[in-house]
């Protein structure tokens, strides 16, 4: 059954091997990262200690360095190793559920569940959300071993293992630091008794969680992933009854699905209705669960498993601008799924005793179900194609947010699409005119325009509202040194590198400044830093290597202009033949 659950969800999945990176985070994990490559003497080091995007993942890091041997920039090693391991998890959820007692044809049904709901394409066919495919192999891995453990007598083995698998899986991604509350959970099931006994043998997880859990809050404070919102006490509890309300309801029928689902706007100083109706909603639930003739045992620990492992994303204290994240439900899903298969157990037992057509019937919608979850995690995978699509979708969804506009205007910005990227941008300042990044990609296409009084209005106005906006001073000396004013150019990139002093491009830029200003040896030196950051950046190694022509030093400038050109650089293609021929 392994085997046929393997390939339905393969077929599911297979557009997405097609897809490419998306400029949300991909950047930043893969093809902007120079650590990635291995190809420097701290590269290693940098990504077994560093944290990437305000998190800390060395095991993810390393998996993606692993892709990047395989197959460089090119994303289908990428996308191949996520299908894999949401391939395993799905295998591995089927044994759990078998492990707990379910039936046969029960665990494959709550495995295909799991790995044909379309909620759960932003973590597989996202690159960047290797972190999740990857940490729920081992934390389900752990789960498997844990419960198995409790009916072994090798128990210091199983205890080597679990720890093991515990480790990496919160190595991978600190939501696994929900672990010791699972394994309780699964106590649970198995009928041990809660005690201080039962939670004194889970200390040292306890204490990994609590260890891996201040990590990820220092990591998350110091990468400034954590923006929180002036949101009231009693908005506060709402949102967090909507939160809830939305996963239910998404887990059943998904529709509108986004990478992005932002807090709903307040009008009048009111939240909208389905906010609020949100309350009575869970309350109408509960009551229903209290009243159904079933198994309470297995539908309420499914439900507590969803809450234990989602309770760390609930944005109780609210920060940045969405509210809830479907890559969230990946882990805790499996919970309401849980409870669901009792609950739809139950149900095709009473209508067998009723009816034999009525059954058939209930079966027949279950078919029909996973079909429409088949298609639908399908057609899902294509908004995932590239940048242009994703960001294109947000819009579609979310016609009114400004952030989906801005995302695609940074896309294009990176596509040359300057055009495109304007029109974004300002369609994104009709929508939010505090928005500093839209400033400065608007700032940039009328740069690449020759508009240059307009662009550095709009890094001006952009500075005004955030004075450290690192960005701005550097685009701004990019233009500065347009109009041929390269000490005003050479002023900005000095401010950016005092604010971020591993900014590659700024002393690329300032290096160019001062190459036209004929200052060769302080270029020299600008372009070795920025190589030392960067070391894949074809453009600061063709430079250097002109900064060295002009000096003089023939073969170091050849050297670079060759490094250049195995780094895809055309432009060097003439001068290596007029000046580096043996």
């Amino acid at each position: 059954m392994a085997l046929v659950l393997v390939l339905m969800v393969s077929v599911v999945y297979l557009n997405s091997l097609g897809n490419g990176f998306v400029d949300l985070d991909d950047d930043l994990y893969v093809f902007n990262n120079p650590d990635i490559s291995l190809e420097t003497s701290t590269a290693l080091g940098n990504l077994l200690k560093s944290f990437y995007v305000g998190n800390y993942h060395p095991l993810t890091m390393l998996s993606l360095a692993l892709n990047y041997a395989i197959s460089g920039f090119d994303p289908w090693s990428y996308h191949a190793t996520n299908v894999l391991l949401h391939l395993a998890n799905t295998v591995l959820v089927m044994v759990l559920f078998l492990q707990l007692g379910l039936g046969q044809w029960s665990a494959f049904a709550l495995a295909l569940l799991f790995g044909v709901h379309p909620l759960h394409v932003e973590s597989v066919a996202w690159i960047s959300e290797r972190k999740d495919v990857l940490y729920s192999f081992f934390y389900l891995g752990a789960m498997c071993l844990y419960f198995a453990s409790l009916q072994s007598d090798r128990k210091k083995l199983f205890l080597t293992l679990i720890t093991l698998a515990s480790l990496l899986a919160m190595l991978s991604k600190p939501m696994a630091i929900t672990l010791p509350l699972v394994f309780l959970l699964l106590d649970c099931q198995a009928r041990r008794p809660l005690s201080f006994k039962l939670i004194l043998e889970k200390l040292h997880y306890f204490i990994m969680s609590l260890f891996f859990g201040g990590l990820a809050l220092f990591s998350q404070s110091s990468g400034e992933a954590l923006s929180y919102l002036n949101i009231s006490i009693l908005d506060r509890f709402v949102l967090l009854a909507y939160s809830l309300m939305f996963y239910f309801v998404k887990l059943v029928l998904p529709y509108k699905m986004s990478v992005y689902h932002f807090y709903p706007d307040k009008i009048g100083g009111w939240l909208p209705v389905s906010v609020y109706l949100s309350l009575p909603g869970l309350v109408l639930i509960a009551l229903g669960l209290y009243f159904l003739r079933v198994n309470k045992k297995e539908v309420i620990g499914g439900i507590l498993f969803f809450l234990v492992t989602i309770s760390i994303t609930l944005q109780i204290v609210p920060f940045g601008a969405a509210i809830v994240a479907e890559r969230y439900t990946y882990i805790p899903s499996i919970g309401l799924f849980y409870a669901g298969v009792v609950l739809f157990q139950q149900a095709v037992k009473n209508a067998g005793q009723r009816s034999g057509m009525l059954r058939n019937a209930i079966l027949a919608l279950l078919l029909v179900y996973f079909l429409f979850l088949g298609v639908s995690t399908h057609q899902r995978n294509k908004a995932w194609k590239d940048s242009h699509t994703l960001f294109s979708d947000i819009i579609d969804k979310y016609p009114d947010n400004a952030y989906g506009y801005l995302l695609r205007s940074n896309a294009r910005i990176k596509q040359k699409d300057y055009r495109g990227a304007l029109y974004d941008s300002e369609k994104a300042l009709e929508r939010d005119d505090e928005l500093k990044k839209a400033y400065i990609n608007r700032g940039i296409c009328q740069g690449q325009f020759k508009n240059f009084a307009a662009a550095l209005a709009d890094f001006d106005k952009a500075l005004v509202l955030d004075p450290t906006e690192v960005e701005a001073f550097n685009n701004r000396g990019v233009v500065k040194a347009l109009m041929n004013d390269y000490t005003g150019a050479i002023s900005d990139f000095n401010r950016t590198i005092e604010l971020d002093a591993r900014n590659a491009n700024a002393y690329k830029f300032r290096g160019n400044a001062h190459l036209y200003k004929r200052d060769f040896k302080r270029a020299i030196d600008d372009f070795n830093t920025a190589i030392s950051l960067s070391p894949i950046d074809e453009d600061a190694f063709e430079k250097r290597g002109f900064a060295y022509f002009q000096l003089g030093n023939n073969q170091a400038a050849c050297y670079d202009w060759q490094r250049a050109a195995q780094l895809g650089s055309t432009k060097v293609a003439p001068f290596l033949k007029k000046y580096c021929q043996p």
